[in-house]
């Protein structure tokens, strides 16, 4: 479904929400708002905080999108792997943004994720050196214990 320049996600069934392209973070305006966000941000005086699509990168979907261990970007002739791979690349660049600029950034995934093993991700891992930590969402009040791997700015 699509109107002039407008982008629709359907939530629940229920609900039609539209999207500018500016909201869009396919597209390179998108792109260039959350740059201008991180931008806007003083230095050294804010949090970034990016989760990329978990379920792209996790165990649920790896028999659509062929992702594992030894082959972490997946079976690129499909959308949702290339999107996936497009979203996680795009953190990855604004993360490096974050640093550029002082700011403290969390990027959150789930404890089976093999995002953390893309090729971009591991150059990220060896340029920044970031600190890794392992939670589970009941110790803040959810009803599952979904253990989250969040890669958390190690500055002092």
């Amino acid at each position: 479904m699509t109107r002039s320049r407008n982008k629709y996600m359907l939530f629940s069934s229920i609900k039609l929400v539209v999207l500018q392209d500016w909201q869009d973070m396919a597209s390179v305006a998108g792109l260039m708002y959350a740059i201008g966000l991180i931008l806007r941000i003083p230095r050294a005086a804010g949090i970034c905080w990016f989760a990329p699509v978990c379920s792209s990168f996790s165990w649920m979907s790896r028999s659509s999108n062929f992702r594992c261990h030894a082959f972490p970007v997946g079976d690129m002739s499909k959308l949702q792997v290339r999107l996936g791979n497009m979203f996680l690349a795009r953190c990855l660049l604004m993360i490096r943004l974050c640093a550029s600029r002082n700011l403290i950034w969390i990027l959150e995934q789930p404890l089976c994720s093999v995002a953390f093993r893309t090729p971009r991700f591991q150059q990220l891992l060896k340029d920044l050196c970031p600190a890794c930590r392992t939670i589970k969402l009941w110790d803040f009040g959810a009803s599952s214990s979904k253990p989250l791997r969040p890669l958390v700015d190690n500055a002092d």
